[in-house]
């Protein structure tokens, strides 16, 4: 059981957007439902080693590298955000300039705005746009 709460607490991290523990039940990408998304919303945006690209429809793509590199895609509703993994978490807030979250055991994370991908780690800044429709 321990390693199980080790597994879905190094997810949460690994995802970058997310709330202090992803939903225990089951997440199928598939069928979960996006919500879209204001105009203001759409577009590239990170922090530190994750950066989304989140699309009017609330799909979206996300790259991390953060232990390990990874490209997954996104789906956004109102109240979460799941990938294609399965891992389920509560959604991003929107503050009317950038998403934010506050993780348990962390400050605030906010994800910034970034068009160019001036922020973005090096591996995301190459490969994510590859994958954005």
């Amino acid at each position: 059981m321990k390693n199980v709460a080790i597994a879905i607490t190094a997810a949460t991290l690994l995802t970058g957007c997310g709330a202090s523990m992803p939903s225990m039940e089951y997440s199928d990408f598939h069928s979960f439902m996006a919500t879209p998304k204001p105009a203001e919303q759409v577009g590239y945006w990170t922090h530190n080693n994750s950066t989304f690209y989140l699309q009017p429809s609330g799909e979206g793509v996300q790259c991390w590298a953060a232990g390990s590199v990874k490209i997954t895609r996104i789906k956004m509703s109102d109240t979460h955000l799941i990938n294609e993994f399965g891992y389920k978490v509560d959604a991003p807030k929107w503050d009317g300039q950038q998403f934010y979250t506050d993780y348990a055991l962390s400050d605030r994370i906010t994800y910034y705005r970034d068009a160019d991908l001036s922020r973005a780690s090096l591996y995301c800044k190459e490969n994510l746009p590859k994958f954005v429709k």
